[in-house]
């Protein structure tokens, strides 16, 4: 078997691993050659007999999926579609892995697609030529295909539009593993927990044992240090990942990540490595792929707004943008890992000008001898704009412009925005000590400069006030007393 028609863009060591078996009635086996990569199960609280006819059934069908939703077996369904472009009814399978595919580009906003098959075609001969393709002619065909809707899946016959050829890379994954749990789930529906781990993504049902859940180590990207990134606790959830470092197009001596935007065609630049947690490997499939192929920017606002789903992106030189629920799942000796550190509520004021603009705002934290340690918010998404909130430019951006790619957002119309810090530094570590400086920072087109700084001790719990001033409006901030001590646990 292969796994190329399924595997995402993940660095070599950028695994999902379940840590050490939590329970004495655990069973478990290691099975290689499954979708060309391996495949770990393990059952929970049922008998040998059952746990070894749950192994059985999710190896079966994960093969017989393979065979019909593989672009890399010529025999399968797919590629029979893509090459003769039509077929009289789909079989359910992919019939329902195509109208999922058409969900998830809507919801999107189109930055999945499934739709890029011809795309990669052209990247794959360019390899192969050495011969840099020509970006007119991909950015021509990627905007044909995102103005090409995917056909509803109970058409009879069911026929692919020109230019399509369907890649199911960033989907079907996810789904065989779904299916492949269901089939364990069948054989063994007494089992307390189960799961099922492919080349890395995996679901894990129910929980291994009383009164514990499933504890997932999370290694990191080539390009960050530490051994592990994050170390979660989950009951009846899946986690995926996808990055850019492992799998690419080498042209000459230039590397092209094998991750691609929808958008125009063309390989992601400085993309960040994502982990989503999400209900089902699906959803988690796909919403590692979006996270993957969007700037990180547009990819953390896209997660956050996704019911269901949390996500953890690593930048370049190790940042950390973690959504609101993500540390809440981690393994943690902190007793309240769930609540903020830190939460700031300010206020954008409605002010009455004739060329008003929205300002660009900067929040960010610096310890006792005002080296940054983490940036909260940058409403300014350029470097032009950053730099009209000169302290913080000096501060941090002009030593690092790149942060803008993984922090900034679109500016915001007058209202009241809430912030967290969770004390952590931008690289995901819990910070030491107890004095900080939080800077905020707003300045607007056509109007004026403002600029306040609040010095934390996190030895004493607090809530203060401030009243507007300038291009700041009102602004209230309350912090505890506990810091976290570890965002990843040793295994037990």
């Amino acid at each position: 078997m292969t796994t190329k028609g399924f595997r995402r863009s993940l660095a070599a060591t950028l695994v999902l691993c379940c840590l050490t078996s939590q329970a004495e009635t655990l069973q478990s086996r290691h099975i290689e050659g499954v979708l060309g990569s391996s495949m770990d199960l393990s059952v929970a609280g049922a008998t040998s007999d059952e746990a070894e006819a749950a192994f059985a059934a999710a190896v079966a069908e994960t093969e017989r999926l393979e065979q019909l939703l593989s672009s890399y077996l010529d025999t399968s369904e797919l590629s029979t579609l893509n090459a003769e472009r039509s077929l009289p009814e789909l079989s359910p399978e992919l019939a329902e892995l195509i109208d999922l595919c058409r969900r998830w580009e809507d919801r999107s906003a189109g930055a999945f697609s499934c739709k890029l098959g011809g795309v990669r075609a052209l990247w794959r001969q360019a390899e192969t030529d050495q011969e840099q393709p020509n970006r007119r002619a991909i950015r021509a065909l990627a905007r044909t295909l995102k103005q090409t809707p995917l056909p509803s899946a109970d058409s009879r016959p069911y026929v692919l539009p020109d230019p399509i050829e369907l890649d199911l890379g960033g989907i079907a994954k996810g789904y065989i593993i779904d299916r492949a749990l269901a089939a364990a789930q069948a054989e063994a529906p007494d089992a307390s927990g189960i799961k099922v781990d492919i080349g890395g993504d995996g679901r894990y049902a129910g929980q291994p044992g009383a009164d514990a859940s499933w504890r997932v180590g999370l290694a990191p990207p080539e390009a960050v240090d530490n051994a592990t990134v994050s170390a979660l606790a989950l009951a009846d959830k899946a986690v995926a990942a996808s990055g850019h470092r492992s799998r690419f197009y080498k042209i000459g001596r230039r590397q092209y990540s094998h991750v691609l935007s929808a958008r125009d065609g063309w390989p992601v630049y400085q993309g960040a490595a994502s982990y989503v947690v999400a209900d089902s490997a699906l959803a988690a499939d796909v919403g590692a792929t979006v996270l993957a192929s969007l700037p990180p920017g547009d990819g953390f606002e896209w997660a956050g707004d996704q019911a269901g789903l949390e996500a953890l992106m690593i930048l370049e030189a190790g940042r950390q943008l973690a959504s609101d629920g993500w540390r809440a799942m981690e393994l943690s000796d902190v007793a309240d890992a769930d609540a903020p550190l830190l939460t700031l509520t300010y206020t954008i004021p409605k002010i009455s000008a004739g060329k008003y603009r929205r300002p660009y705002v900067a929040v960010w934290i610096t310890d006792e001898e005002r080296q940054p340690v983490r940036n909260l918010l940058i409403l300014g998404e350029q470097e032009r704009w950053a730099q009209e909130n000169p302290r913080w430019w000096r501060a941090v951006g002009r030593r690092d412009a790149s942060v803008l790619e993984g922090y900034a957002r679109a500016t915001r119309r007058p209202g009241t925005y809430e912030v967290v810090w969770d004390g952590r530094d931008d690289r995901g570590q819990p910070v030491s000590g107890q004095r900080f400086r939080l800077h905020l920072e707003a300045a607007r087109e056509h109007g004026d400069h403002s600029y306040r700084t609040v010095d934390l001790d996190l030895s004493a719990p607090e809530t203060l006030e401030l009243p507007a001033e300038g291009e700041l409006g009102n602004v209230a901030i309350t912090w505890s007393d506990g810091l976290p001590t570890s965002n990843v646990a040793s295994a037990p």
